[in-house]
């Protein structure tokens, strides 16, 4: 039968990098909790935020169409336009109904006005008693 033998010791873990070897009788570190501090929020990079400013060309059919940009009035067709971010256009001129349209990046925007709807007179009712001879 076998004998009992020594209990076999674990070998130490090896050494970590850029670790401090540990010093003979020290007392093990303590956990200290650090007290609860406010995280700011990182800093926005501004290149990254802002998009680059771009240029359009409105035409529309007809010409002499006015183009409005957030309700004023910034040019009329053919109109080059610059702008700092994506925007919402509006291409309007008499007798014909206005376009709303996005402009999202630089080049060409090309709008074909619809007429308006010829207003025609509502008939009326003959009043009573009235012939229409």
């Amino acid at each position: 039968m076998p004998t009992a033998s020594a209990p076999i010791a674990a070998a130490p873990p090896p050494p970590r990098p850029n670790a401090e070897p540990p010093t003979p009788n020290a007392e093990p570190p303590t956990a200290v909790a650090a007290p609860p501090t406010a995280v700011a929020p990182p800093a926005p990079d501004a290149t990254a935020a802002k998009p680059a400013p771009f240029t359009v060309e409105v035409r529309s059919a007809p010409t002499g169409a006015a183009v409005l940009l957030a309700g004023k009035r910034v040019g009329v067709t053919p109109a080059t336009i610059a702008l700092d971010v994506p925007a919402a256009l509006i291409v309007t001129r008499r007798g014909y109904r206005p376009s709303r349209v996005r402009a999202e990046r630089a080049g060409p925007i090309v709008v074909h006005l619809v007429p308006a709807a010829a207003s025609r007179p509502r008939p009326t009712k003959p009043v009573a008693g009235e012939t229409l001879d």
